[in-house]
């Protein structure tokens, strides 16, 4: 909670009262970005956060992008701070795409086939507006042949544990030989 410096002095009922007057009030502290502290004494051995913004939780339902930013300290002892609503929005997820799918049966074929396939909408007589749904069609379609792999890898895998588990079973029931103890083996390296 908050402290409060009188002359230097640190006063623990002040602090108390005025941390009770923030508990029961609700107040929420914004953070404040920049320097930690708010001011500090003239020789630089004493920081305080004294300053900072106390608001209700309606008002951050109303502004739920506040900032506090500390600025840079000049000549007083206190560093200004200033309050603003800033929402950053970068877009829409940039479009990525990993080294190991260059390796996996199909990634050739799904750039190719969606790349030269073709596009109907307005627009389109713009070349940049052309490259944009190309990408997003791309984008699309990687992300559903993506999926389809994964779906494909786990299916495969519990294929593989319900096979192990049915061959622990005979080996349990005395039904082993080597040749089911090497399939084990090598199943288990497949899983992994």
């Amino acid at each position: 909670m908050v402290g409060m410096y009188m002359c230097s002095v640190f006063n623990h009922l002040s602090a108390r009262v005025f941390n009770d007057f923030i508990e029961n009030l609700d107040l929420s502290d914004i953070p404040l970005s920049g320097p930690r502290f708010t001011w500090s004494d003239k020789w630089g051995s004493k920081f305080s956060k004294l300053d900072r913004f106390l608001v209700t939780d309606g008002f951050m339902t109303a502004f739920p992008h506040l900032a506090g930013i500390v600025l840079e300290k000049n000549i007083p002892d206190h560093v200004p701070i200033i309050l603003l609503e800033h929402m950053v929005d970068y877009g829409p997820i940039p479009f990525r795409e990993f080294h190991s799918w260059f390796d996996r049966d199909g990634f050739e074929n799904i750039v190719r086939d969606s790349w030269m396939s073709d596009l109907s909408g307005t627009g389109l007589d713009n070349p940049w507006v052309r490259f944009k749904k190309k990408l997003q069609r791309l984008k699309s379609n990687l992300r559903v042949w993506n999926l389809n792999y994964w779906n494909l890898l786990v299916t495969k895998k519990k294929n593989l544990q319900d096979l192990i588990e049915s061959i622990d079973s005979r080996l349990m029931d005395g039904e082993g030989s080597s040749i089911l103890r090497e399939h084990r083996v090598s199943l288990l390296k497949e899983v992994s």
